[in-house]
């Protein structure tokens, strides 16, 4: 079985000089580079706020650095424009500014200026839960709890998904876009509400539409969670916190293995996100994804089948490290990824 072992890194840095981080970047993955998410450069680079930009009711506190929702006298007015952009499938219409994707626009001059060629691209988009539960409306209460502006956030990612990904073609035939959400890490306890039929849809809307543009669909999420849902929802990839929470993967076997036989893919996040990252070397890195293969192994999941497609990743984002810290941490993905492949 043929072996495609890659590394690439979830998405922010701690960078405040965007092409300093461009450079990193490229210089430390030759495979698969992503665009930077840049919030000490800019807090509208953040997660949540980078995504919100154009959506009916999306408010932001300047001041506090907060974003929120509100229905106020804009909002139908701007939300029947948004419903017009989205019968006209008016990908333009939910384009990310510069001012609020700076790390994107110089990743895609960077491809331009250069003549880069890589076989992969990758980029991020906040998931719909992560968004709609930790961003609240005027009254405090989670948007994704309020029908008015689920349905925006969730058609905007959706729309905001293919044209991020249609802009990453430009630059590689192959795009992979992860879709973030941390905020599944508390699926099934008294924060969340939600039915797990609609956790798996909301979130099989966003990758269907990465899907329809032709790109690899993707999703993260940095803390235990029940990895079914991912599993269902139909994203490609599952990148998932191997240093604090492998265990909680072993505990669904025998459906992984059923994920990975239709077609499935893990991304190993085996490099800590923490000042603990300066304690590792390569070979400590690398231990812990064969020890991951190991037990996976015992479970009946077969070892080439594990090692068919491997993305070999940090465990989370770097926007909150220390510059050091952050890029020892993707170097250390990018040496493990070749040291996996050689072995």
């Amino acid at each position: 079985m043929k072996r495609t072992i890659i590394s690439t890194a979830v998405g922010s840095l701690p960078h405040k000089d965007t092409q300093q981080a461009i450079d990193l970047i490229m210089n430390t993955f030759s495979e698969a580079p992503f665009w930077p998410q840049l919030p000490k450069r800019d807090f509208r680079e953040g997660m949540y706020i980078q995504y919100s930009e154009g959506l009916p009711g999306a408010t932001i506190d300047r001041e506090k650095q907060r974003l929120y929702f509100a229905l106020g006298d804009d909002f139908y007015r701007d939300k029947e424009k948004f419903m017009d952009s989205l019968m006209e499938d008016d990908l333009d219409a939910f384009a990310m500014s510069e001012e609020y994707a700076g790390g994107f626009y110089a990743f895609l001059d960077h491809y331009k200026k250069n003549g880069c060629k890589t076989p992969f691209v990758k980029g991020q988009i906040t998931g719909p839960i992560s968004l709609g539960l930790t961003v609240t409306d005027e009254k405090n209460r989670s948007i994704l709890y309020n029908p008015e502006f689920e349905e925006v956030i969730t058609h905007g990612l959706m729309m905001k998904a293919r044209w991020q990904v249609r802009k990453l073609a430009e630059l590689s035939p192959d795009v992979i876009l992860f879709i973030d959400e941390p905020y599944l890490a508390s699926y099934g306890s008294a924060f969340i509400s939600l039915e797990r039929d609609q956790v798996i849809q909301t979130i099989a809307l966003i990758s269907d539409a990465i899907k329809s543009e032709g790109a690899r669909s993707g999703a993260h999420c940095c803390g235990n969670t029940d990895w079914t849902l991912l599993m269902d929802s139909g994203v490609d990839i599952i990148n998932f916190d191997a240093v604090s929470y492998f265990e909680s993967m072993t505990l669904y076997s025998e459906k992984l293995r059923s994920y990975l036989e239709a077609g499935g893919s893990l991304a190993w996040g085996i490099v800590p996100n923490s000042e603990g990252v300066r304690a590792e070397n390569p070979f400590t890195v690398v231990k812990r994804f064969w020890d991951g293969i190991g037990i996976l192994e015992s479970k009946d999941i077969p070892r080439e089948l594990l090692l068919s497609s491997v993305l070999i990743t940090p465990c989370c984002g770097a926007g909150s490290m220390q510059e050091d810290d952050a890029e020892k941490m993707i170097k250390l993905a990018d040496e493990a990824a070749e040291m996996i492949k050689s072995a």
